[in-house]
């Protein structure tokens, strides 16, 4: 059975993940989440959904095992992989944007 004791727990190990990134707001829009979540768990206004949960583990490609129960993994991902991730997704962005404005360049050039 879960007490309460596992249940803070729970709330530690999600700091520790949001403690990877520049900002709350930063580790919400990884994980894909509304921004104001990350300060609801900090206060423990509210408590994370399970679905939630499942978007942290997949976004920050962390043991659900660990982040649920403390068991798995010995530690949370570290900064350089956040930052890696970061980076990986800024630069799909980039290239998105730069795939577009090509596309719109060719387009144009021919009247």
């Amino acid at each position: 059975m879960i007490g309460a004791r596992e249940h803070e727990a729970l709330f530690y190990r999600l700091e520790q993940l949001i403690a990877l990134f520049p900002s709350q707001a930063a580790f919400a829009r990884a994980v894909g989440i509304d921004e104001s979540q990350p300060s609801f768990w900090k206060t423990r206004a509210s408590q994370p959904r399970a679905f939630t949960l499942m978007k942290v583990c997949a976004a920050l490609n962390v043991d659900a095992n660990w982040l649920l129960l403390g068991r798995g993994a010995t530690s949370a991902p570290n900064r350089t992989t956040i930052v890696g991730l970061e980076g990986l997704r800024a630069l799909k962005q980039a290239l998105r944007t730069l795939e577009q404005d090509l596309g719109g360049a060719e387009g144009g050039g021919n009247d």
